[in-house]
Parts: C-alpha cells; structure tokens; sequence
C-alpha cells in the first residue's frame, strides 16, 4: 500500500535559509534576477532510445529532478529519456520530484512531486512490493521532494529545489539491480564575493546484473557516488562543469564487472581519464566512463561552458550498456549513473539584495545546514 508522509524537517531547515531584502529595497528586486538550473538523475535506465522505437517498454529506477526559473515560471522539461523533469504551470518557480520506479511513464511507484510558491513541506512517497509482470518489480520504491521560493527573496546556500528518487531489490528481464538511487540539487551557492547558480546530479547504483540468469550475465559493481555540477557567476571563467566521484581518491576502485571467473577493476583515475570500451560478448559492449556530452542520446554534441560565465551545461553517463536483444537493429540500451545540468545567470552575475541574519539566527542556521549535511553524508 503507498504511503505519503511529511519528512520531519525542522522548520529552521528553511526559514532560518531566507534571507530577506532589506526594506527599503525595491519592491520589484527580484525581476532583476534572470537565473534558472535544472538537474535530473536516473540510476539506472533500461529501454530503446529514443524511447518509443517499436512501442517497447522503458524502466526508470532512481528517478530525480529539480528546476529553478527566477523571473518566470518553470516551463514543461523532459530528460533524454522522455522522462519529465517538471510539469509547469500554475506560477511555480521551483519544482522537485523523485521516484522510486518508473514503466513508461504508465505505471509510477514512489513518486513524490512539489512545487513554490508557496513553499510546501517536503514531503516523501513510497511503496513497497512494486509488480508490474513481466516488466518490472521492486521491494521498494521510494521518492522525495522539496523545493523552496519566497518572493523578493534570495534562498542561499541550501537547496531551493531537491529530488530524491531510490528503490531497492529491482528486478526486469534484463537486469537487475540491489539498491541505486540519485538526487537532483538546485541552488545558489556563495563563492568567494559572488553567488552562483549550481545544478547538481547525483547517482549511486550498487550492484547490476544484467542478463540475468543466463551464460551471458554481467555483474556491474559501482563502488561510490557520481556527481556532475554545472555552476556559473556570471563572470568571465565563473562557469564550470564538473563530472567527479565523490570522496574518492583517484587509485580507490570504482567500477567493477564480473564475467563468469573473469573480473575487471577500475579506479576513480581510469574512469575519468576518457573511459573504456569492453567488447564483452556478441549480444553486449559495455561503455565505462565516457567523457560528458551535449543533451544528444546519440553522444555527437559536446557539453557548454560559457568563457563569458553565464552558463554551462552537460549530460554524463557513468557505464552505457549496448544489448542485442533478436535480430538486426533490435538493441535495449542500459544507463548507469545517468546525470543532466544546466545553468544560466545574467552577465554580471546575480543582482539580488539581500540583508544579512542576525547573530543568532546565523547561528541557528548554522546548526542546521551541519545537521543537514550530515544526513546528506556531506561533510
């Protein structure tokens, strides 16, 4: 049975966040403020793409998004796989959503979905026993959503949208996965003298076993966290776009792939060094560690970073898998770690009064982004 619960989150968590403009600021300070960011994460993906060839069906498991737009409100998005990041509409400036599971979009567990204004209370959706027969099934699918606006008002430093979508004991015809999850960030973050505008998608899959229970399975062990950042100040060389491991060293195992006896190990350093290609089997090859592209399923488009500061923008795959299902031109595709950013500021960067807390409240806040942090396994 779906259950729909409020997360118990302090209300400091966002309140003590706000930072509110000073009164004698113009009433109208925010239209000055021109930024958006979207980022969504997939954990693990299994379908054709583009999505609809031959009606056949698409998993999504770990699904996240978050999307800010300051001056107008979120329009309609989607990720490469058809997914949709927001829905838009009804005046909202910030969207989030997670979920646990989803079969085409048709049947949806652990979904959880928010948007501002007004600031709801972040809510959680999940589900255990998922079934869909012959398509897909999970012990539980869970989703998570929490975005934040406040007119004339700068939310600095912690989230302003975040999606969590993750699920447990996974299992379709052509691969099956422990436990993977991904979490989608949009912020603005205070860098040095200036604010930028930060997109971050995160993904972490445990264990995939594609081809199941045949002489073709293919054990896929990702040993860490994947992030890729798209920030951006408005200042010439203050856009980026980072693809990393987190807390990882560059010699610590990150991609493991087991073949019956014969096992292949990657660290952090090979992984983002240009990646891999493993030829495995004539129904499989297997893609680890591609460099980060443009928004393009067929990889021929390369990642934005604008010289001038005002926007990046990248799609990154940790491991894409090619599987010949029957006869000619018949493949599925499998994503993991699947992750897309985007990010845009004025030139100049952000022009956004704001009034700084008081001791106390300062402190307060404090306390709770290290409170959050922690849950996060952040610091």
């Amino acid at each position: 049975m779906r259950q729909t619960r409020v997360l118990l989150v302090t209300l400091g968590l966002f309140a003590s966040s706000l930072m509110t403009v000073p009164s004698g600021a113009r009433a109208d300070a925010m239209g000055e403020v021109d930024y958006s960011a979207s980022a969504t994460g997939t954990a693990l993906y299994v379908g054709a793409l583009p999505p609809d060839v031959g009606g056949r069906v698409g998993v999504r498991v770990g699904f996240s998004g978050a999307t800010v737009s300051a001056t107008s409100p979120v329009g309609t998005s989607f990720d490469e796989f058809g997914a949709k990041v927001a829905v838009g509409g009804a005046g909202r400036h910030v969207e989030a959503r997670g979920q646990g599971l989803d079969v085409n979009g048709l049947v949806v567990a652990g979904a959880a979905a928010a948007g501002a204004p007004p600031t709801p209370s972040p809510v959680t959706a999940e589900v255990s026993l998922v079934d869909v027969p012959g398509v897909a099934s999970a012990a539980l699918a869970r989703g998570q959503a929490a975005p934040v606006w406040k007119e004339h008002t700068c939310v600095v430093g912690r989230p302003m949208g975040f999606g969590s979508g993750r699920a447990f004991g996974v299992v379709t015809p052509m691969a099956v996965v422990d436990a993977a999850r991904s979490d989608a960030i949009t912020e603005l973050r205070p860098v040095g003298d200036s604010i930028s505008v930060v997109a971050e998608a995160h993904s972490e899959a445990s264990t995939v076993r594609l081809l199941p229970g045949t002489p073709e399975q293919t054990t896929i062990e990702v040993l860490g966290e994947t992030v890729l950042r798209a920030r951006a100040d408005g200042h010439p060389r203050g856009a980026a776009l980072e693809y990393a491991a987190v807390g990882k060293e560059p010699s610590s195992p990150l991609v493991r792939i087991t073949r019956g006896k014969d096992v292949v190990q990657l660290t952090t350093q090979q992984v983002f060094s240009g990646g891999f290609v493993l030829a495995q089997t004539p129904v499989m090859e297997i893609f680890i560690g591609e460099r980060t592209r443009g928004s393009d399923t067929a990889g021929g488009s390369r990642p934005y970073v604008g010289a001038d500061g005002v926007a990046a923008s990248g799609v990154a795959d940790l491991v894409r898998v090619q599987l010949v299902t029957g006869g000619p031109g018949e493949a599925l595709e499998v994503r993991i770690g699947h992750l897309e950013v985007e990010v845009a500021v004025p030139a100049g960067g952000l022009r956004c009064p704001v009034s700084a807390p008081n001791a106390f409240a300062q402190q307060h806040a404090d306390r709770v982004e290290r409170a959050w942090l922690r849950r996060r396994g952040w610091n």
